[in-house]
Order: structure tokens, then sequence, then C-alpha cells
């Protein structure tokens, strides 16, 4: 499903393929998979990115490393702070990009 939502976001997708990603999200959470949970979670930041809105990217990038810290996901635990940097570069608020991407 997060492949299809990636091939819908690239391919101009009026919702850049975040109904796929609902669709991920929920199977995940019904299989209790928590890598799939990330993914879902962190593609819907993506999302966010894509439409300039950095508030809510940062939102989803928080809930995305709460799971991965939740659940011992060191690589995506990574990616979700660097994420973060990026949203706030994107929310207008270079310092706290800074704070992020090291």
């Amino acid at each position: 499903m997060l492949g299809h939502g990636a091939i819908k976001f690239r391919a101009g997708d009026d919702g850049f393929g975040i109904d796929k990603a609902a669709e991920a999200l929920d199977l995940a959470l019904t299989l209790d998979d928590p890598g799939l949970e990330w993914r879902a979670v962190h593609f819907r930041a993506g999302v966010a990115i894509a439409y300039d809105d950095g508030v809510s990217a940062a939102r989803d990038y928080a809930e995305a490393l709460a799971l991965a810290r939740r659940h011992g996901l060191a690589a995506a635990e990574a990616v979700s702070v660097y994420s973060l940097g990026a949203a706030a570069w994107v929310a207008g608020d270079p310092p706290a990009a800074g704070e992020f991407i090291r």
C-alpha cells in the first residue's frame, strides 16, 4: 500500500497517495506491526511536507519518533529526528531545524 501511495505521490496524484498511507496505517494497527505503523505515519508527514505544511509534518514526525522510540526502532528514530529538522525548516524555523539536523 505504501508503495502504491509512493507511486501516486510521484505521479502527481492530488491526494499525494495519502489514502494508501491511511490504509497502510490501519493494516499496521490490525497486524500490530510497529515498523509498518512507523512507515505509514512517516509517509503521512512527508505528504504534509509536500503541501509545505511544516507544522502538520512536525506533528506527524513527532508521532513517528515516539513510535520508533517505544518499539526500539533505532534507524527509524534517527530518520524521525532528521525529519523533524526538515519540518522545522519548512515551517520557517531555521534555529529549531538546526537543533535536529547536526
